[in-house]
């Protein structure tokens, strides 16, 4: 979600529109942040300047790493952005980064209305608005406590068959059910109906973004310790989060795979001398197995 809303930020950072008929001034961090709440987008087809008033061609901005690059925004008399300077990153521009991020993530209609403003391709709108949604906080509905198991159910199978399709659409609204379930009735209230309703919770969660896997690893490892999930289920999840968090993961189930050549990099393990032991402990089977069956994928 992060680098998803932090493309929206780069835009206010090097993108305007050149008028050199009126006087420019440089906005301040608060302005530009008004401006962010106000939605008040500009073209990307614009010129981008140094320090040194050096023109940088638009094929060049990608070697600007905004880690390490921010912008000063001008406007003219029109208060429409018309230039930006870009030079080394401060510490304001890495605040006023966090502050947008967090705006756009609670704040759904910005992000839609930047993506159509930006985009005129109406397929690629409708994809990345459903992106932006799935990645976004979770819409609380009204629920009946005493009929939730055959929802819970239904979202299980209608996610399992999506695992081909992939609609993003179909996982956010999965998810919504079991967040307005567990704020209405509670994670009791699913526990109480036993392991396959824990299991097809921990299914729709899983197929979730990082920060809702994040808010609910702590009940289902309290439910896989009661025995309502098994914990060979769970290791997805407690690496995934792990690896979500920039730390070393525990049973090595997590990896990337290069589109192009299909060769496998699993991110980093911790107490690897430990691993199998670890996932044996788990009812998992040796790391050289599952990496084996991993590359196999890919032929």
């Amino acid at each position: 979600m992060q680098k998803i809303i932090s493309s929206f930020l780069l835009l206010f950072l090097f993108a305007c529109n050149f008028n050199s008929e009126c006087d420019l001034r440089m906005l301040t961090d608060e302005e530009i942040f008004e401006r962010a709440k106000q939605a008040k987008f500009f073209s990307e087809d614009t010129p981008y300047f140094l320090e040194t008033g050096e023109f940088v061609p638009p094929d060049s901005i990608g070697n600007y790493d905004p880690t390490k690059f921010g912008a000063y925004q001008y406007v003219d008399c029109k208060d429409s952005i018309v230039k930006l300077v870009i030079r080394p990153i401060t510490d304001g521009d890495i605040l006023l980064r966090e502050r947008i991020d967090s705006l756009y993530f609670h704040n759904i209609d910005l992000q839609i209305q930047r993506i159509k403003f930006v985009e005129s391709d109406t397929a690629m709108q409708n994809q990345r608005i459903q992106t932006v949604k799935y990645y976004g906080p979770s819409i609380i509905s009204d629920i009946d406590c005493d009929h939730i198991e055959s929802k819970i159910t239904e979202a299980f199978f209608e996610g399992q068959a999506n695992r081909g399709k992939l609609s993003l659409e179909i996982d956010k609204k999965h998810r919504d059910l079991i967040e307005s379930i567990v704020h209405h009735c509670g994670f009791e209230a699913i526990k109480s109906l036993g392991e396959d309703a824990v299991y097809y919770t921990f299914m729709i969660i899983q197929h979730s973004p990082d920060w809702v896997m994040e808010k609910y690893i702590d009940k289902f490892e309290e439910a896989a310790e009661s025995g309502y999930l098994r914990k060979a289920s769970l290791v997805l999840m407690i690496d995934r989060v792990l690896v979500s968090r920039g730390e070393k993961q525990i049973y090595g189930t997590q990896f990337r795979r290069n589109i192009e050549t299909g060769e496998v990099t699993f991110y980093p393990i911790v107490d690897t001398e430990n691993l199998d032991e670890r996932r044996r402990e788990v009812g998992l089977g040796s790391f050289e197995e599952y990496k084996n069956q991993m590359l196999s994928r890919r032929r």
